[in-house]
């Protein structure tokens, strides 16, 4: 038996304690939202996409495909009902994925699809997340990050975790 090395967790779903081995991982860059206008008598466009000075993302699809090898027919059917219930009850729970270590997305499951391979007494479970663009630092198990340090050096990025408002702020409306 081959040791399972790539996993996700999200819920209480544990692919690796269920048994799964990941197969395939498609995450690719999610859309840039853009905001462009077309004039009449005017060359091109207007992209005010950057009006504020950043970028902005719609949400992040991220796919996985594990197996589960070697399983009677029986407890295949088990397996699917379980990982079913498992994986489309939470909502806006923190996916865990081993490739990513020391980060984690927030978002939903899409769809869980299973196909059961009677030929080769194996189960295929195609996973569908609906995700925030963004992954997100795990400094650890607690909700207070303030002593921690916010820079990531790994990937050069700064992610704060609190923000002071002192009586008031002004904000820019667009």
């Amino acid at each position: 038996m081959i040791d399972i090395v790539e996993k996700i967790q999200f819920g209480q779903f544990d692919s690796k304690n269920e048994g799964f081995y990941l197969v395939e991982r498609d995450a690719p860059t999610p859309a840039e939202k853009t905001v462009t206008e077309n004039l009449s008598y005017a060359n091109g466009i207007l992209d005010f996409s950057n009006i504020t000075g950043e970028r902005f993302y719609d949400q992040r699809t991220i796919t996985y495909q594990f197996t589960m090898p070697n399983v009677s027919y029986s407890e295949r059917k088990l397996v699917e009902n379980k990982v079913k219930r498992l994986i489309m009850a939470p909502f806006d729970q923190r996916l865990y994925d081993s490739h990513d270590k020391g980060y984690y997305w927030v978002g939903k499951a899409k769809s869980v699809k299973v196909d059961d391979d009677q030929a080769n007494n194996k189960l295929v479970l195609s996973i569908e997340f609906d995700l925030y663009p963004f992954a997100i630092k795990n400094n650890s198990s607690i909700d207070n990050y303030d002593d921690w340090d916010t820079f990531d050096f790994d990937n050069d990025f700064i992610q704060p975790f609190s923000y002071q408002i002192d009586g008031k702020r002004d904000l820019d409306l667009m």
